[in-house]
């Protein structure tokens, strides 16, 4: 299969990591694109029955609400809700990376899962991820299976080798008389049933999943204390720059968000770029590209005038990002026998080679935009956060999927970059993650990260049958990319991935998505 959009309509979104196989099994998990879900445990937040305040929530917030109750309370449950499927759907549809707050609650100080208001313990989150890999799991007050390693059958776990990333990047309510080291048991006790998944001796986000799956291991936690860290190891890595990137922009309008995000984007290349540029000190003459590996074959290598050659259909790093001539992943390179010494170390030891990169997808709306919603609501303004990812995620997926590879002209300088992973792609964070399409291609968040996969590494190494709707009869509502234009796009989520144009207003002609995303994002490196 060359067209990775026939490997698109064959997605299995529970299983896309399985599906691909050997054609990931030497990458790891900060190689792999994936899609993330921003305070994912939050579906379970209901503006009808809203909980109290947790942990977690701005004190002035706090303050401010609590006299106004409860048409305050709505309108934070309607804030503090970013997903709406359950843990167990957002697995079988695709996510593979889970952004965390934990908080105790009540007397009993059981561990929670927050965001501005509680919305379900983690014991459920414990018992739907035990479920996603083939264990039955009962976490209740009463239950033998709490703080006990649940049984997984070899089958299951031979027929799921998908791995997941729990990141729990906030503790909150730690108090006087029950402290941290309370919480921080409290939490691996809870996590118990889950041992058998964690990772093992050695393991961290650069072990291939080859070892991955030969050891059981389908599961990586992040974990914000590294005390705690330390106690549990090897189960656990602590949340450090050493494992992970995730930067919080807090940015309450599109443009600025896109702006920071296409930066990142840019920021995270070049910081790649550079791990590698140094590497050439290694070398004799200390030239990059000596440093580099070699082509794979002479097939790619650039034309005798020093130009790449041409992608199909008219793009010009085809030998960066084409099936046949396709990048060599890290991994793959530090096992060659003629990699200078200096490239394997960076490839080792760099901190923008080896971490989990997040790139953070979401509108931030800032307690001035609640309290102005409760005081003076005005038409036509944001009425929850839904609305927000609504009106952006469209836009996030095309920045996503328009920053890709090296440019041209850095091939046609050097051409092994060609052969080299510069794509600072690793997982996108999303509020609401099924809204939104990439404008150019027609895709939702998972075909679009399954799709740039299959570009950097091949097609999967076996294809199912074409998936149903991602969601049944769901609409999604986003807007074009083009400056100052604000018309909607409105599509059914589907298998269908024939580029989907949005509607242009009377009399204007619709602009060809290369079009569209020049104008949105200057600084695009490469086309898909």
């Amino acid at each position: 299969m060359s067209d990775p959009m026939q490997a698109v309509r064959g997605l299995d979104r529970a299983r896309w990591m399985t599906q691909f196989g050997a054609a990931i099994a030497d990458r790891s998990m900060s190689q792999l694109c994936m899609v993330g879900a921003h305070d994912a445990a939050t579906h379970n937040i209901d503006r009808r029955a809203p909980s109290e305040y947790a942990a977690d929530a701005p004190e002035a917030l706090v303050h401010i609400a609590t006299p106004l109750q409860p048409a305050a309370h709505r309108l934070a449950a309607d804030w503090a809700r970013t997903q709406e499927h359950s843990m167990r759907s957002m697995l079988q549809l695709g996510v593979r990376y889970f952004d965390l707050r934990v908080s105790p609650r009540g007397p009993t100080r059981e561990l929670w899962l927050t965001h501005g208001l509680y919305s379900m313990p983690l014991s459920v989150l414990v018992e739907d991820v035990a479920s996603f890999f083939g264990a039955s799991v009962s976490l209740g007050p009463t239950s033998p299976d709490v703080g006990h390693p649940a049984a997984f059958p070899a089958p299951a776990l031979a027929a799921n080798r998908d791995v997941i990333v729990l990141d729990v990047q906030r503790l909150s309510g730690i108090q006087a008389g029950y402290g941290s080291a309370k919480i921080h048991q409290e939490f691996f006790r809870q996590l118990e049933p889950l041992r058998p998944l964690l990772l093992k001796e050695g393991q961290d986000q650069t072990t291939p999943l080859r070892e991955f799956w030969a050891t059981d291991t389908r599961i990586i936690v992040l974990y914000p204390c590294v005390l705690a860290c330390a106690v549990h190891l090897p189960l656990v890595l602590p949340r450090s720059s050493h494992h992970i990137r995730s930067e919080w922009f807090n940015r309450n309008e599109a443009r600025d968000l896109l702006r920071c995000l296409r930066d990142e984007l840019v920021r995270r290349r070049n910081s790649i770029m550079t791990a590698l540029v140094m590497c050439g000190g290694a070398s004799k003459s200390g030239s990059l590209d000596e440093a580099l590996p070699p082509p794979p074959d002479a097939a790619a290598a650039p034309d005798s005038d020093g130009a790449p050659p041409p992608e199909e259909g008219g793009a010009s790093n085809g030998a960066a990002l084409d099936n046949d001539e396709r990048e060599t992943s890290a991994a793959t390179v530090s096992e060659s026998p003629r990699t200078p010494k200096g490239f394997r170390e960076a490839l080792s030891s760099n901190d923008a080679l080896r971490q989990l990169h997040i790139l953070q997808g979401v509108l931030t709306p800032s307690t001035a935009d609640f309290i102005r919603m409760l005081m003076s609501p005005m038409p036509g303004t944001a009425r929850k956060l839904e609305d927000f990812a609504t009106s952006v995620n469209s836009r996030v997926l095309t920045l996503w999927g328009a920053h890709a590879g090296v440019s041209a002209a850095e091939v046609a300088v050097h051409p092994k970059l060609a052969h080299v992973p510069l794509d600072g792609r690793n997982v996108l964070m999303m509020d609401f993650f099924t809204r939104g399409r990439d404008e150019a291609t027609g895709l939702d968040s998972v075909q679009l990260c399954h799709y740039v996969n299959v570009r950097r590494f091949g097609p999967p190494a076996s294809t199912g049958a074409i998936p149903r709707p991602l969601v049944d009869a769901a609409r999604i509502v986003g807007s074009t990319v083009v400056e100052g234009d604000e018309t909607p796009v409105v599509a059914t989520i589907s298998t269908n991935v024939t580029p989907r144009a949005s509607a242009a207003p009377d009399g204007e002609s619709q602009e060809p998505p290369s079009r569209r995303r020049a104008a949105m994002s200057p600084m695009v490196l490469s086309p898909l």
